[in-house]
């Protein structure tokens, strides 16, 4: 195994952690993100996966703003209350990833090397939205997250980065129990963030 696959199994450990905190909403689930987000920031611009770079880079504040936003909400309210989106704001984030997807994808394509701009585009278009829904803990980060990590899966299953498609996989899955564990948090009326 070499630098950069070192690199990787390292970032995939902090990304499950990360990734398996969050399901139990558990406020150290931020530090572990921004160490694994550092990780793939490198990772990424090695194997010319730049839209991921870049999304790593911007991980790397959503981190902190997470972090700070769940520690507020825990010191004031004692818990991290979950909240979801009425159907309007979920369709228009839908709407507004596929238009930043075209766009970030054509500049991709036209002013860099990168390895399928447009599929990268779009996974890291939907990473930032899925990553501020769970920073505002909103129930359907997770619908998002489920399909990222199942497109994820096969593009970095063709770049031959399998412990990242490993992890991927295993953040399907946390996606799935992440999504039922927040579900069943939710108060019996329903929070809904319009």
């Amino acid at each position: 195994m070499g630098f950069i696959g070192s690199l990787e199994m390292l970032g995939s450990i902090f990304g499950f952690i990360c990734v398996a905190l969050y399901t139990r909403r558990n406020l150290l689930s931020w530090p572990a993100g921004l160490i694994q987000v550092l990780i793939f920031v490198y990772v990424f611009y090695e194997v010319k996966l730049y839209s991921d770079m870049f999304l790593h880079i911007v991980f790397v504040f959503l981190q902190i703003y997470g972090w700070v936003n769940w520690a507020n909400e825990k010191e004031t309210k004692g818990d991290i209350q979950i909240r979801r989106l009425n159907y309007k704001i979920f369709f228009l984030t839908g709407i507004i990833g596929i238009v930043c997807t075209y766009l970030l994808g054509t500049g991709m394509q036209n002013w860099t090397d990168a390895s399928f701009p447009y599929t990268d585009a779009g996974l890291a278009v939907f990473s930032l939205i899925a990553q501020w829904m769970i920073a505002k803990k909103i129930l359907e980060n997770w619908l998002y997250w489920i399909i990222i990590d199942i497109c994820s899966i096969a593009l970095y299953a063709f770049k031959e980065l399998y412990f990242t498609c490993g992890l991927y996989f295993l953040f399907f899955i946390l996606s799935i129990i992440g999504y039922y564990s927040w579900s069943l948090s939710i108060n019996k009326k329903d929070q809904f963030l319009s």
